[in-house]
């Protein structure tokens, strides 16, 4: 990987990830007798839980748009989810996300979830509460810098985005884990340096990297291709 945004992405992560499958192989396929919805999420998953036993943990959120999302301050990474049904009435839960991958079975009974892989292992999950992380903005922030817009690198599948109200975003679709990583920031811009500074759940940290633009192209950090849309 080439970029220490991603870095940070992954490191801050908790490695309390429930191990459903071996991380190793994406190639999992879902078993027959199961009847699976098409974009369409459960409502009853829809919302943020978070780890019985691992409240420090970062959390995981379903969405109405069958995603699973693993949160932790400015950071998380999301992934594909599809939900079904067996002929005995279990719910189903089926990912190729490289950190929640495989076919699970799940119930859901109040506040609590409780998943369980084909080995047996259980995993309980209870409801969360999650709150946007605050972004402390940079006072002499200038808001017609050089590098407001999205810059976009077709080689590596990832962009920044540098916005006028002083919040950025670092984004990469890694297609070998089925993943997106996200990472936002606030940032500043001085000569030819950019601050971003990012939350990772556990305390606030400030990267400081060199870039340059040339013919619409901006090299960040020593890597370049990153083109304005």
């Amino acid at each position: 990987m080439k970029k220490l945004a991603l870095i940070l992405a992954v490191l801050v992560l908790s490695i309390s990830l429930f191990a459903c499958e071996p991380a190793s192989d994406n190639n999992h396929t879902v078993k027959s007798g199961v009847v699976w919805t098409e974009d369409k999420a459960d409502p009853d998953l829809i919302g943020a839980w978070q780890i019985l036993d691992d409240p420090d943990a970062e959390l995981r959120i379903f969405t109405n748009d069958c995603k699973i999302q693993l949160v932790k301050g400015a950071v998380y990474i999301e992934g594909d989810v599809r939900y079904g049904i067996d002929s005995d009435g279990t719910k189903k839960y089926f990912s190729d996300f490289h950190y929640m991958a495989g076919e699970l079975n799940y119930l859901v009974d109040g506040d609590r979830a409780l998943f369980v892989n084909s080995e047996g292992v259980t995993q309980t999950l209870v409801r969360a509460e999650y709150k946007e992380p605050e972004f402390k903005k940079y006072e002499d922030f200038d808001s017609k810098n050089v590098l407001v817009g999205t810059w976009e690198c077709e080689e590596y599948n990832d962009s920044y985005i540098f916005n006028d109200d002083g919040t950025a975003q670092y984004a990469y679709n890694n297609d070998e884990e089925s993943s997106l990583y996200i990472v936002n920031y606030t940032y500043n811009v001085k000569d030819s340096k950019v601050y971003l500074s990012s939350d990772s759940g556990e305390e606030t940290t400030e990267d400081i990297y060199t870039f340059s633009i040339k013919d619409n192209t901006l090299e960040i950090n020593g890597n370049g291709g990153y083109v304005r849309k």
